[in-house]
């Protein structure tokens, strides 16, 4: 009789774990958003291009990118845009809180500034504070707490965690995949 119990609160116990296992599975984010999906979400989290007229550029692949950044930051964007000039060029910058990097070089918590030359604010994305985003940096040589980013390589990352490109994706298609995911995949590419 009393193992008959036992057997019985086993079952049950495992009937009950089974059930939220198979809960929390069917009300998990899926892994990547659909075409369609990301399609929605352009108006929002739109793909940059160009360049300021007279000025020519060669667009990157995010191999090229991969190769030439010193790790990708992810983070969010403290504030707004603020202006500064450095030598005879003007920029602007906004403050990163680091999440996580590719490379380790950064703590979470860790702020430093993502600059760009101020020619090419309507080209590159717009932030907005709270936004989170995931960028390629060079770390600036003379300031260690200024690195600076451009268009390609950039995703922004949707309040649920997507990550959608701001720049047209030519030889990979990481748009839409989990922030986690496109992470995993960009420490790969730095190897």
């Amino acid at each position: 009789m009393k193992k008959r119990r036992v057997f019985i609160l086993a079952v049950i116990s495992f009937v009950i774990a089974l059930s939220a296992v198979l809960v929390l599975q069917k009300n998990a984010a899926p892994a990547r958003l659909t075409t369609d999906e990301v399609a929605m979400l352009r108006g929002q989290y739109p793909v940059c291009s160009g360049s300021p007229p007279l000025i020519e550029t060669v667009p990157l692949s995010l191999a090229d990118c991969a190769a030439m950044s010193d790790t990708f930051l992810y983070g969010e964007i403290e504030g707004e845009a603020q202006v500064f000039s450095q030598n005879t060029s003007d920029f602007y910058e906004y403050t990163l809180v680091i999440l996580s990097d590719t490379a380790n070089q950064y703590k979470p918590g860790d702020r430093v500034t993502i600059a760009a030359n101020i020619l090419f604010k309507d080209y590159n994305p717009q932030f907005q504070d709270g936004m989170r985003i995931v960028t390629p940096i060079r770390a600036d040589q003379n300031i260690a707490s200024r690195t600076y980013f451009g268009t390609e390589g950039t995703y922004y990352v949707t309040p649920d965690g997507y990550a959608l490109s701001a720049f047209e994706e030519t030889d990979t298609a990481f748009s839409g995949l989990r922030v986690e995911a496109l992470l995993e995949k960009l420490k790969e590419m730095q190897k």
